[in-house]
């Protein structure tokens, strides 16, 4: 494995790790925040990133003899943004709650795109340099994300639109997609 490629590959496994912990984090803030539906989406999504986030350590162990090592302060996440920390549960209103989801919401995108850009770059250079498995694996990994982009910019388009404080005690904007819907950009 070359230089560059090991850069590529590592650069995603940061992502991938991030990731994981930056679920992780979005779980614990929407459920400080009486938010169990945006909680539980978090929660789907951070089983999901574990598992991509092993297999794709497996594959670098199979297919390069490689064993990933990051410093561990280069990919802490910060996703709870500062202050919520002196605050407890019941000072929480429904507009901290709306703001919350709005500012959520908006972090996730941000990640999730930049995290396709380091997809895409890692293969882009893979397929290039003949790494085709490799490529193919990451290739998968960049389509998942590109679906959750679909997904959360459906979740903010559907936010948006909706200016009750019931909405937001209750929780309901997160609807789950089908496939077909997914590509319509509709609701279930």
């Amino acid at each position: 494995m070359d230089n560059k490629l090991k850069l590529h590959l590592d650069k995603v496994a940061d992502r991938l790790l991030y990731g994981v912990m930056a679920h992780s984090q979005m779980m614990q803030y929407y459920d400080f925040l009486s938010l169990p539906h945006y909680a539980d989406s978090h929660a789907k999504h951070y089983h999901e990133e574990s598992e991509t986030y092993h297999k794709y350590m497996r594959m670098l162990i199979g297919e390069y003899n490689y064993i990933y090592r990051t410093e561990p302060s280069a990919i802490i996440p910060n996703m709870i943004p500062a202050g919520w920390n002196k605050v407890n549960t019941f000072a929480i209103n429904d507009e901290d709650r709306k703001k919350a989801v709005v500012e959520g919401l908006g972090e996730w995108l941000r990640w999730e795109e930049n995290t396709h850009e380091t997809f895409k770059e890692a293969f882009e250079y893979a397929y290039a340099h003949g790494e085709i498995f490799t490529a193919e694996m990451i290739r998968g990994m960049l389509e998942s994300v590109s679906d959750e982009i679909r997904n959360i910019k459906h979740y903010i388009s559907k936010r948006s639109a909706i200016v009750d404080v019931e909405m937001v005690e209750e929780d309901k904007y997160i609807e789950p997609m089908t496939e077909d819907a997914k590509d319509k950009g509709e609701s279930v």
